[in-house]
């Protein structure tokens, strides 16, 4: 597991360290910087086993921009022309990124240091994942990644290697009220339950609806049952990365089913021996957390004057004489920060 991470001259980014935990969440306004922090480390990560190519990078999860776009610019600053990246474990790894021609945008970054930790896949295998409606439907394939891609690829593939057990205990959260069970089927798409566009094999009952007509497919499920069933079997399965980060986890969640995934995860993370981080716009998503679980963490992200983007660890609630509040409370009346404040 990574206990620190620092960036230095990436996007927004001049210089930041940030202690880690088992699941880390990030929340902040509107390009204050939360991604490009998950962005950096997808950098670092990919860097490892030079696999630092646009489409390597995009694959990733990552944006890519030309370079001259990708080194910090600030204001009376001279650009650095190398991006500087460290993940601390049991080990320390540092890359130290660089490209021949920063205004081409297909440039292929280099790294200068070439430590190699021992745990070289942990590292290897770090994605930001961003779930997409129409890509957990069946209806768009857009990633390379295996088994699952960054948009929501390959959801059925995976769940059909699900052992009884790990399917009983998706099953268990009951996170999707009239789920009565979901099946993975080569044929039922020629006894006409859809209409062949989408690629999924993925299927839903519905255990409100009579039993002669409550099956159907995942292009015409709820899309809150895909996104929630992507994330459990990201969790649970040990196919999928050890490290990785969500970015926007709240989409497609009813605020009160965002709360409730985030406690399962926390409890996934630790059982799993998962690494994650987070960013949410949703305050519902800050519920789901216990500051005082040093398994747990929460940081307000958020740019300095000269536009630099910090990171700073809420540890605790802060006192408020008004009441007691809930940290989604706390966090809408701007007791926390991360909000914006120019309208």
């Amino acid at each position: 597991m990574i206990s620190k991470v620092s960036i230095s001259n990436y996007k927004s980014i001049q210089n930041l360290e940030i202690p880690l935990a088992n699941v880390n969440v990030f929340i902040g306004e509107n390009g204050s910087g939360k991604s490009n922090i998950l962005e950096a480390i997808g950098m670092a990560c990919a860097a490892q086993n030079n696999q630092l190519t646009t489409e390597d990078l995009f694959y990733r999860g990552i944006r890519v921009a030309k370079p001259a776009l990708t080194f910090s610019s600030f204001l009376e600053k001279k650009q650095s022309k190398e991006i500087e990246i460290s993940l601390i474990g049991k080990e320390e790894y540092k890359s130290k990124l660089f490209v021949e021609n920063e205004e081409d945008i297909f440039s292929v970054w280099k790294n200068k240091n070439n430590n190699i930790p021992k745990d070289q896949d942990f590292y290897f295998n770090f994605l930001i994942f961003n779930l997409n409606s129409n890509v957990l439907r069946g209806f768009i394939i857009e990633s390379q990644k295996k088994p699952l891609g960054i948009y929501g690829e390959g959801l059925d593939i995976l769940l059909s290697t699900f052992s009884k057990e790990q399917i009983e205990e998706i099953k268990s959260y009951n996170f999707i009220n009239w789920l009565e069970d979901f099946v993975i089927s080569d044929n039922l798409q020629f006894a006409g339950y859809k209409l062949g566009r989408s690629l999924s094999k993925l299927y839903f009952t519905d255990k409100y609806m009579q039993k002669k007509n409550n099956l159907f497919s995942a292009e015409n499920a709820n899309e809150g049952a895909l996104f929630i069933l992507f994330y459990l079997a990201l969790f649970i399965s040990e196919k999928t990365p050890a490290f990785f980060a969500i970015d926007n986890i709240e989409t497609a969640l009813n605020p009160h089913l965002g709360r409730e995934l985030m406690y399962a995860i926390t409890q996934l993370a630790v059982k799993y021996n998962k690494q994650v981080l987070i960013t949410t716009h949703n305050p519902a998503i800050l519920d789901g957390l216990n500051l005082f679980d040093e398994n747990q963490k929460l940081f307000i992200v958020k740019r300095k004057d000269n536009g630099q983007t910090v990171a700073e660890e809420l540890k605790a609630k802060p006192q408020i004489k008004e009441g007691k509040y809930k940290l989604s409370e706390l966090w809408m009346r701007g007791f926390i920060g991360g909000l914006p404040k120019d309208f």
